[in-house]
């Protein structure tokens, strides 16, 4: 047994201790805390809304009026919840913070009942603290990304029962239109569950059902504002932004890329080769789906890191799939020592043309604060 496996049996002891104190669900809590204190330490943890997210703080504060320009208006989900909850201005990143915390409690809570054990439960937990569904919130704090990750991830394991995923869905729907490129991808996993043809029938109707709330408040938001919201769909859609986009977009469109789940990215392209070896074509296509899906969202916006967060289920399933082909011992090994080197890679985020790198949180206090150089 290796130095890592006796340390991996360690953790995977203690995590069944705790759990046996005070459960699965707080366990997960208390991992997904510590996790989440972790990645603020690696990508520089920020407390006040920045970029996006000082639009969304805004309008937090009042989500319905109407009168006062914001241009995420249409994206309203996230700022209504903070202000029903009292989550707003600069305590609206609480509501953001608190979403990664369920959805990293969620993968724990919901592999351990599917029988993985703690330390493995972790990894997986562990793998997207340090992606960009998790660290592109700490450092640009108030961005509502995490609460659509939140809904998708409910709506993924829950897609046997066909009105529930559709509702997860639609709620993430109404936080951000460009979860349209989710669907896909969760449409094909929910029929692929499915064997009778009224069982398919009911899951293209909970895929239509979903869509509705958005186009009915869509509508309604866009007879009731009074000021122009540059960020709707007929600016994304024009030929003006497609060209200037692609344009941008491009010197940095493959950094970006990597970014996102950097060497995780490994999980989904491993899983995709090895069905394809097997002849499972229809599971190395459904892969495929979620990350192109994930990546056409490229054409319309610039953010190029932040959009391919979409593509977590693949990186999921496609780690998931790996553990099942190669053994429950030489997936651990092989995971927690990727994970590991992962850390040693830099995290960056590219927006258009730029690429900012996220650095560890006691360089830029030192950097910023004791020597007053800006990064």
């Amino acid at each position: 047994m290796t130095r890592l496996d006796r340390t991996l049996e360690g953790w995977d002891g203690e995590l069944l201790r705790l759990e046996k104190r005070i459960g699965v669900r707080l366990t997960a809590l208390v991992v997904s805390l510590v996790l989440l204190i972790l990645g603020g330490l690696y990508a520089s943890e920020n407390f006040t809304p920045l970029n996006f997210g000082e639009d969304y703080a805004r309008l937090s504060e009042n989500p319905f009026d109407f009168s006062r320009p914001n241009r995420l208006h249409y994206r309203l989900l996230s700022p209504l919840l903070g202000y029903l909850l009292h989550l707003r201005g600069n305590l609206f990143p609480i509501l953001t913070h608190g979403a990664s915390l369920l959805f990293l409690a969620t993968i724990y809570a919901s592999l351990r009942r599917r029988s993985f054990r703690a330390v493995d439960a972790l990894g997986i937990a562990f793998m997207m603290a340090f992606s960009i569904n998790v660290l592109g919130e700490i450092h640009f704090p108030g961005t509502t990304d995490p609460v659509s990750y939140l809904f998708l991830l409910w709506a993924l394991i829950n897609l046997e029962r066909p009105f529930v995923w559709g509702a997860c869905f639609s709620l993430a729907l109404l936080n951000h239109e460009a979860n349209f490129f989710a669907l896909p991808g969760l449409l094909l996993l929910a029929l692929s569950k499915k064997d009778g043809n009224k069982d398919r029938v009911a899951v293209a109707m909970a895929a239509v059902a979903a869509c509705i709330p958005w186009i009915i408040v869509r509508l309604a938001l866009a007879r009731t504002l009074r000021s122009e919201v540059p960020f709707s769909t007929s600016y994304y859609f024009s030929r003006a932004n497609l060209a200037s986009n692609l344009g941008a977009i491009a010197p940095t469109v493959w950094v970006g890329i990597f970014s996102a789940y950097k060497l995780a990215w490994f999980f989904p392209l491993a899983a995709i080769l090895l069905h394809l070896r097997s002849g499972e074509k229809s599971r190395a296509l459904l892969l495929t789906v979620i990350v192109m899906c994930a990546t056409a969202q490229l054409a319309f916006g610039w953010d190029i890191t932040r959009l391919m967060g979409l593509a977590f289920p693949a990186v999921l399933l496609g780690a998931e799939t790996l553990r099942d082909l190669w053994g429950e011992e030489a997936f651990r090994r092989r995971m927690w020592t990727l994970l590991l080197l992962n850390l040693l890679v830099p995290q960056a985020t590219a927006w258009g043309n730029h690429i900012i790198t996220f650095h560890p949180l006691p360089y830029t206090i030192l950097v910023q604060y004791v020597f007053r150089m800006p990064l």
